[in-house]
């Protein structure tokens, strides 16, 4: 049996101490380390299996040494390198996971290459700047990346830095020694489905239904990184069709919030040309931290979804803006697309009586997107709360129908 092997990246010139320590203790558990040195200086301590200059190579660099161009250029290009360089690795089987360990350059080059790796293949990142104030979004990405804090910085070895580097080690390699290489292939039709929870009651009926109709349904939170990894997953062809039962991250792209962080939502499922089912799902509210952002209640419908976010109405040239939006994005559609109207209410707590029920609103959404959206594409007006049992039966029925329409029996991806 072929020994699983973990490519370990970091600087040798200034962590020799530390990439000692951790091969060691690869090299206990059962697997073979593969060092990728991103440092510019040699050292005498270890010998990289991979080093700066192999690394720029692979990008078209062909430098004769890393000091011939400046520090800012060489991270750049060694990040650029790395991300041509890990997927190769491990394809043609010399690496089965990667764990990567250091500050921020080093934790920005490393996981920049780690999300062009397949998801399930083990990744570790442990990292100075893993904590505190700074956000994880240019770490994991919508990446499968484990990160670990080092608690304390990376000057050698201490009682510490041991402890932590002996739990990533074991968490690499046990990842590595349990998973099997396998691409990212589901032999039933996938279906994406977004939510999140004021319409995961209805959104959770409706994959039900998928379920029993035979597909493999992914579902993905709508809060920003969801939607990012909906995104990249219809890009890298995984996904047959999407049942969008809240695009709330329209929403956050348009005024920010909470939720703010996708680039392009229903656009992409649109471009791909892939079935596609758009309901209105939380597309009529804000969110925000009244304490942070720049939205204010004041003159709004609104209601305190926890202790530090706000779900507050759109007002009417909000929800015009919106409408216009989800339209113009819609009418882009390569393949089948059918929009769902729940005229009863986009979400949860917009029924008569209730904190955020605004018919004048909704009617303002649901009439910008029909006066602006193309004649040929069916629109489907449901007299049901987005998350009313029936609602959810006609949204998955609909996208059922629209994948048998379009794939032939047995057929999966283009």
């Amino acid at each position: 049996m072929k020994i699983r092997t973990v490519a370990v990246i970091t600087s040798l010139d200034t962590k020799s101490i530390e990439v000692a320590y951790l091969a060691g203790l690869l090299l206990d558990f059962g697997v073979q380390p593969f060092i990728i040195d991103v440092g510019a200086k040699k050292t005498q301590d270890i010998t990289a299996d991979i080093d700066a200059l192999e690394i720029a190579h692979s990008s078209g660099h062909m430098w004769e040494s890393p000091f011939d161009v400046s520090k800012s250029e060489m991270i750049s290009v060694l990040r650029d390198g790395l991300e041509i360089l890990l997927p190769e690795l491990y394809r043609n089987e010399t690496i089965d996971g990667v764990i990567s360990f250091g500050g921020l350059q080093n934790t920005v080059m490393s996981t920049q290459a780690m999300f062009a790796l397949p998801i399930g293949v083990p990744k570790v990142v442990v990292s100075t700047v893993a904590c505190g104030n700074r956000t994880f979004e240019s770490v994991i990405g919508s990446s499968d990346i484990l990160v670990m804090s080092s608690i304390t910085d990376f000057t050698g070895r201490n009682m510490i830095t041991d402890t932590i580097l002996r739990n990533a080690a074991a968490a690499v390699a046990g990842m590595v020694l349990q998973t099997e290489r396998k691409e990212l292939i589901s032999e039933k039709r996938v279906i994406g489905v977004t939510l999140m929870g004021v319409v995961t009651k209805g959104a959770s009926a409706a994959i039900e239904l998928l379920k029993e109709y035979g597909y493999e349904v992914l579902s993905f939170h709508s809060t920003g990184v969801g939607g990012q990894i909906l995104d990249d997953l219809i890009e890298q062809r995984v996904i047959d069709g999407v049942l969008e039962f809240s695009a709330h991250e329209l929403v956050g792209e348009l005024f920010g919030g909470y939720s703010r962080g996708t680039k392009n939502r229903i656009g992409v499922a649109a471009k791909a040309g892939i079935p596609q089912v758009v309901t209105l799902g939380a597309l009529d509210f804000l969110d925000f931290n009244p304490s942070s952002d720049k939205f204010t209640v004041e003159g709004r419908k609104y209601i305190y979804h926890n202790e530090e976010l706000v779900h507050a109405k759109v007002l009417r040239s909000e929800a015009e803006m919106i409408g216009k939006e989800v339209a113009s994005r819609i009418n882009k559609s390569k393949g089948p697309v059918v929009l769902l109207v729940p005229l009863k209410g986009f979400r949860q707590n917009t029924l008569p009586g209730e904190p955020l029920f605004n018919p004048e609103i909704d009617g303002i959404i649901i009439e910008e997107i029909e006066k602006n959206l193309r004649s040929d594409i069916p629109v489907i007006r449901v007299d049901e709360n987005i998350n009313d049992a029936a609602f959810s039966l006609l949204a998955a029925q609909q996208i059922y129908k629209l994948i048998q329409n379009k794939l032939e029996p047995g057929e999966k991806h283009e």
